[in-house]
C-alpha cells in the first residue's frame, strides 16, 4: 500500500510540475513575443530610404527596437538590454527567379547599425530575437532548474506597385501636351496636377496608396 500511495504522489507532484512550470514557461514566451513584434514594428517604422538619408537610419532603428524591447515587462519585471540577443537588418526585394518577395540574407546590426546596405539597395526589413530564462518552481526537484524562452519577430516594408494614369485626350475638359506631361512628372504630386491643367484635365492614381 505505502509503495503504491508513494508512486502515486511522485505522479502528482510531476503532473503539478508539468503545469505550473510550463504554463509559466508558455506565459514567458507570449510575453517575448510581445515584445518581440512590437519592438521590430517600431524599428522598421524608423528606417528611412530617403535621399541623404545615412545608413537609412538603420542606427536610430536598433535604437529604438531596444527603447521599446525593454519597455515590455517579462514575469513583472522589465526585458534588459541584455536580452534583446540579436537585431539583424535585410532587403525586401523581389527575386525574379521564384517570382516571390522575400528577404535574402540578413546582416548582423546588434552593435549599432551604422552598416550601409548593398549597392543600390535600401535597408527595409527588421528580425529582432529575444532570449530569456525562465525558473522553475516545482520541475527543480527533478533537476530542472530553469528553462529557455524568447522570441523572434520580423518586419519589412512591402513594395507597392502604382499606376499614374493620365487622359491625354480633349475630350476631358482640355488638351494636353507633351509639355505639360513633363511638368507634371518633374512635380511627382497629385495635388499639383490643378496647377498644371488648370482646365481640368482628369488623372487618377491605381491603386489609391497616394494622398492629393
Amino acid at each position: 500500500m505505502l509503495p503504491l500511495l508513494a508512486v502515486s504522489v511522485i505522479s502528482l507532484f510531476a503532473f503539478v510540475a508539468l503545469a505550473v512550470d510550463l504554463g509559466m514557461l508558455a506565459v514567458s514566451r507570449t510575453q517575448c513575443q510581445n515584445a518581440a513584434d512590437a519592438a521590430v514594428l517600431a524599428g522598421t517604422r524608423t528606417l528611412n530610404n530617403k535621399d541623404g538619408t545615412l545608413y537609412n537610419n538603420l542606427p536610430a532603428a536598433v535604437s529604438t527596437v531596444r527603447g521599446v524591447a525593454t519597455a515590455n515587462t517579462h514575469l513583472s519585471a522589465n526585458l534588459t538590454p541584455g536580452q534583446v540577443s540579436k537585431v539583424e537588418a535585410g532587403q525586401y526585394m523581389y527575386d525574379p527567379t521564384s517570382q516571390t518577395f522575400g528577404v535574402s540574407g540578413w546582416t548582423d546590426v546588434t552593435s549599432g547599425g551604422a552598416v550601409n546596405p548593398a549597392a543600390g539597395g535600401s535597408w527595409t526589413a527588421l528580425r529582432v530575437t529575444l532570449s530569456a530564462t525562465q525558473p522553475t518552481y516545482f520541475m527543480s526537484v527533478f533537476g530542472v532548474a530553469a528553462m529557455p524562452s524568447g522570441a523572434q519577430a520580423t518586419a519589412v516594408f512591402r513594395p507597392r506597385d502604382v499606376a499614374f494614369v493620365l487622359d491625354m485626350t480633349g475630350s476631358m475638359g482640355f488638351s494636353s501636351t507633351v509639355h505639360d506631361r513633363r511638368t507634371a512628372s518633374l512635380t511627382g504630386k497629385v495635388s499639383s496636377m490643378a496647377s498644371v491643367f488648370p482646365g481640368g484635365c482628369r488623372c487618377a492614381c491605381c491603386p489609391c496608396c497616394l494622398s492629393p
